[in-house]
Parts: structure tokens; sequence; C-alpha cells
């Protein structure tokens, strides 16, 4: 009997246990992919005139054999055809590039796979001129730094929501029950001070001294 009531314990401490552990993966993995989420799609780095373009800035081109393919701006040459239209790329990993016209004469490039750069996503935003020229408006990366960043921070943010949740559950604790805030609250069982000396002043007694 002694023995079944012991299993009976173990087994409920260790169904606990990872009841316990997989809540904290969940938590944890919420905050990871909140974090991941939260990077990818942070506002796109807005671009000036006179400031420097990044090497991985890119726009849509049909190459001499007539396909279209991201082209890095810094190797792009005015004799190759950009492209105008809305455009959606796909291979067996999914879509690896996306070209979207925002009018009137915007471009957002979405292009992807290690064509460019290993395991990135990358958005170009620009601007087509009427003599052709290309003007850089906004960029943004995604890459798998980017995850790993997000994966690093998810640990110090994870052991403080951790910390928040315990220290409301020990505030609630601490908090009375509503009988003994009702006692607090009106004083009941409260002595009042007693006056050990003579009820009234010395200065009206006229005695000094004990």
């Amino acid at each position: 009997m002694k023995a079944d009531m012991d299993a009976r314990k173990f087994f409920i401490a260790g169904a606990i246990r990872l009841i316990s552990l997989a809540l904290n993966f969940t938590l944890w993995l919420a905050i990871f992919m909140a974090l991941a989420w939260g990077i990818r799609h942070r506002p796109a780095k807005p671009y000036a005139e006179g400031d420097e373009i990044s090497s991985m800035f890119a726009v849509a081109v049909r190459n001499a054999q007539g396909e279209i393919e991201p082209r890095q701006l810094n190797q792009w040459k005015n004799g190759e055809t950009l492209v105008r239209e809305d455009t959606v790329l796909r291979d067996r990993e999914g879509i690896y590039l996306q070209l979207t016209r925002l009018p009137p004469d915007t471009f957002e490039l979405f292009y992807a796979s290690n064509r460019l750069d290993a395991n990135a996503f990358m958005t170009a935003r620009y601007r087509i001129a009427a003599d052709n020229k290309v003007i850089p408006v906004s960029f943004k990366v995604w890459s798998v730094g980017h995850g790993l960043l997000a994966f690093l921070l998810s640990f110090p943010v994870f052991v403080l929501v951790r910390w928040l949740i315990s220290r409301r559950r020990l505030s609630r604790k601490k908090q009375p029950a509503p009988r003994q805030f009702f006692i607090d609250c009106t004083g009941a069982g409260m002595r009042p001070p007693r006056f050990t000396n003579t009820s009234q002043l010395p200065s009206f007694t006229g005695i000094i001294g004990a």
C-alpha cells in the first residue's frame, strides 16, 4: 500500500515537472518568435541623397537571355533593361523574387535565397527616373545573423519575464485576506495607548519631580 502511494506521488511529481517544463519552453518559444518577427518587420532604412548605399541593394533586370533576376545596383549597367511590371518568381523553396510596382514610379523588390547572399532576405525600394536612373529609397535585410540575435536575446528576456511573473505571484500572496483587511481598516482588536503618568500635566497639579 505504501509502495503504491509512493509510486503515485512520484508519478504526480514527474507529471507536474513535465508540465512546468512544457510551459516554460512554450513561453521561451513565444518570446523568441516575437523577437524574430519584430526584427524581421522592423522599419527599412531610408536613403537620402548622398547616403552610402548598401552593396547588397539590388534592382530587377532582364538579362541577355530574357530572364528576370536581381542585380546589385553597383554592378548594374545602363544597357540592362529594368523590369517595370509586377513579377513573382518561385523555385522549389518558395518565392525568391517579387517585384511590386508602387505608383507612380516606385518599385519594391523582394529577393531571397543565396543568389546574392547566403540565407538572406532583402527588400529594396527604389524609383526609376525618366532618364532611366535608379534612385534608392530604402533597404532592409533579414539574414541568419538576425535570427541568431533574436535567439540570444530571447534568454535574458525569458528570465526577465519569469522574474516579473514570480514577483507578481509573491505580491499576491502577501496581500491580506478579506477578513484581516476588514480588521485592519476598522481597528478591531487594537488597544488604545495607556497613560502611566497622571491624568493631568504637572503644570496643573503643582507636582515637580517624582
